[in-house]
């Protein structure tokens, strides 16, 4: 990250709330497998082989560890936006002043318009009764409000924030929006 000029920077990680569920599912899949591998008891009323049981523990742990290591960051500076939603992303993604149309920041339902959270690709998102055909990106951890790009090639980006007070203050400052 570039920490010259730098007006506004962010960093977002799952919910406690995430952990526990991903730790829970988690240890039913451990506890399964030592009960049906280790003594010999049938995990469950209609159990899976052996070999079934380990590969949906080890798959299911890989996706926890992937989800429960993914954080947003965000910053601002007087070049443009850059986000970075690790793990999906080695570097920033960086998104000019030059190319974006429009900026604003705004309500948005995750699920409603992009189907959930997380990095979201979309070629279209569904407000209320209209159905939208954009190609969109959504970077989204938590809550429901976000920054809107609109970009000159018609691509929107939306990126969740929990500051969305201190976002709009950066963005007036630095003339973006009235």
């Amino acid at each position: 990250m570039k920490n010259m000029g730098v007006y506004y920077y962010e960093k977002q990680r799952e919910k406690w709330w995430t952990w526990l569920v991903m730790i829970g599912v988690n240890l039913i899949f451990i506890i399964g497998c030592v009960l049906q591998i280790g003594f010999d008891r049938a995990f469950g009323n209609n159990p899976m082989g052996n070999a079934g049981l380990i590969v949906t523990a080890v798959a299911i742990l890989f996706i926890s560890l992937l989800v429960l290591s993914g954080n947003l960051q965000t910053y601002i500076n007087h070049e443009g936006v850059f986000v970075k939603y690790s793990p999906y992303h080695f570097k920033y993604r960086f998104y000019a002043w030059s190319n974006i149309s429009h900026v604003y920041v705004r309500d948005y339902h995750p699920f409603r318009e992009f189907g959930g959270r997380g990095l979201r690709l979309s070629r279209w998102h569904f407000t209320g009764k209209i159905l939208h055909f954009s190609r969109s990106i959504a970077y989204t951890i938590g809550g429901k409000t976000g920054l809107q790009l609109e970009l000159k090639d018609g691509k929107k980006i939306l990126i969740g924030t929990q500051q969305p007070d201190e976002l709009k203050r950066v963005l007036i400052k630095l003339g973006r929006i009235a």
